[in-house]
């Protein structure tokens, strides 16, 4: 069981002084739970009764589209706060499921405690709206972003645009036709552009999926290629 310093450390609780933690500990029940790799911890339209935050381990957080033609998978390490936005709000429903990678460590808060105890706090409270703010302008951000003219720019803007988070590994699967629809274009296009990005060990190709072992790097050789004159 994690102590009270380790607690400090977590997402959302970070703000909060160590006696002001140890008040909160003898009015909620903080319920620890292990998970084991591969294990579902939530799904994707599931209802969202509780704040749930991985204290160790990692996860892959995974979406479907409506249209069900392809989904997007991402890796994130502990600690992480599990979609704490769909806690309020008038859908509060996981848009993204979220299966163990490795063995998971998970503390989860009963909703009613973080509505009626925790939001008492002025830290949590913060802490909690940050994220919620940083997270909806983030999102507007990318709708105001231009999607950029060539067809390297318009998949990192499509990635981009569909991740929680613009760094780390990601895995996408899709079929190629698929993808050129998406992107405008045709599959004549998109298959001498994604073995470009393989030689370049920017992607990894695998039959109906495309990996990128890191999205920051594959972003970031985008725009210098597009510096070029």
């Amino acid at each position: 069981m994690s102590t009270p310093n380790n607690l400090l450390l977590l997402p959302l609780l970070q703000g909060l002084s160590r006696k002001e933690l140890l008040q909160i500990a003898g009015r909620v029940r903080f319920n620890f739970r292990n998970f084991k790799r591969e294990d579902v911890i939530v799904r994707q339209d599931e209802a969202c009764r509780s704040l749930l935050i991985a204290t160790s381990g990692e996860v892959c957080v995974t979406r479907h589209s409506d249209n069900g033609d392809y989904q997007l998978s991402e890796w994130y390490p502990a600690p992480l706060a599990i979609q704490p936005e769909s806690l309020f709000g008038w859908r509060t429903h996981y848009t993204h499921g979220v299966v163990a990678s490795t063995d998971v460590s998970l503390l989860e808060i009963d909703k009613d405690a973080v509505r009626d105890e925790l939001f008492s706090y002025p830290a949590f409270r913060l802490g909690f709206l940050n994220h919620i703010c940083y997270d909806a302008q983030r999102r507007e951000g990318m709708l105001w972003r231009e999607n950029g003219r060539s067809l390297p720019e318009r998949l990192c803007h499509f990635l981009l645009q569909r991740c929680q988070r613009p760094s780390g590994r990601k895995e996408l699967k899709i079929r190629k036709a698929d993808l050129a629809t998406h992107l405008g274009t045709s599959v004549r296009y998109v298959i001498p552009l994604l073995h470009t990005l393989q030689s370049k060990e920017l992607v990894e190709l695998m039959r109906g999926r495309l990996c990128i072992p890191s999205l920051e790097h594959l972003v970031a050789y985008v725009a210098a290629t597009r510096q070029k004159p």
